[in-house]
């Protein structure tokens, strides 16, 4: 994506939100995806690992797109994560977003199960 594109893609989407069709999420769906935030910052806790993190329960102050962790890894790696179902998908914004932080030498890691979570914990930290 070159920089017009998102340039453009933001300008499509600035804040007119309302009325934009999309379904909302299964409460199953967000009660498992509102799990895997919990466990997270569990063990950012445990492992004294400073998370900046973007609660489900409330529209984000964050900027749109914006992944849901930013945690603060023991080796000084940074490391970016947006939480998602088995099913879910990430919306334009966060693939915008994903795509400026790659172009800017980092990753936004999309994980599902905290099982995900450890793995690229443990790679980054190893």
């Amino acid at each position: 994506m070159t920089m017009a594109q998102v340039a453009a893609h933001q300008a499509k989407h600035a804040p007119k939100r309302a009325g934009t069709g999309l379904q909302a999420v299964a409460a199953d769906e967000a009660g498992q995806e509102a799990g895997l935030h919990g466990d997270i910052l569990d063990w950012c806790k445990r492992n004294h690992c400073p998370p900046i993190h973007s609660p489900m329960h409330r529209k984000s102050s964050q900027t749109p797109g914006s992944p849901d962790f930013t945690i603060v890894l023991k080796n000084g790696h940074v490391l970016f994560v947006e939480c998602k179902t088995k099913a879910g998908k990430l919306s334009e914004e966060q693939i915008v977003w994903h795509h400026l932080a790659y172009r800017n030498g980092k990753t936004v890691y999309v994980v599902r199960s905290m099982t995900e979570f450890l793995s690229i914990v443990r790679d980054l930290t190893e």
